[in-house]
């Protein structure tokens, strides 16, 4: 089975792997470029993250000592592209299932882990984060946030 990733980053280009393992070693080595990169221009590198079975496949890859010592976590600020409105522990938790996978066990601030709240109604969450936004981006009426990388899985 072939699977793929749009790298939008670069040159626009389509990648294809063999397999979803070749497809997260492809995927993580992408982040830790594009984290270096953006780190060595602006000093931080800001990601957006979703949930799914390929980036779970890259968050384990994170998660191991060799895969991810290259990666500058200090400087790196998470966010969430969408959430589930479930408690961190519940397995259907984006958050809560990138937390157990590799956030725990990276070095990265806990105050660059932007989590989306799930403990008001779902549209006072979204408002929000839609603030948090807002502030970490300093955005003016109108404005959208541009990250560096936007992990998205479909």
């Amino acid at each position: 089975m072939n699977c793929f990733i749009i790298n939008m980053t670069s040159n626009k280009e389509i990648i294809i792997a063999s397999d979803s393992n070749e497809l997260a070693r492809i995927g993580a080595a992408i982040f830790i470029s594009n984290a270096k990169k953006a780190v060595k221009k602006k000093g931080r590198f800001v990601t957006a993250l979703s949930g799914g079975a390929t980036p779970i496949m890259i968050f384990k890859l994170f998660a191991k000592e060799k895969d991810h010592s290259e990666m500058p976590w200090p400087d790196t600020h998470l966010f969430w592209v969408d959430e589930r409105s479930v408690p961190e522990k519940d397995p259907a938790s984006n958050y809560g299932s990138a937390f157990k996978t590799f956030i725990d066990a990276v070095q990265i601030p806990p105050e660059h882990v932007h989590q989306i709240s799930v403990d008001l109604p779902p549209e006072m969450c979204a408002l929000k984060y839609e603030q948090d936004l807002i502030d970490f981006f300093h955005l003016g009426k109108g404005e959208a946030p541009v990250f560096d990388l936007i992990l998205y899985s479909i």
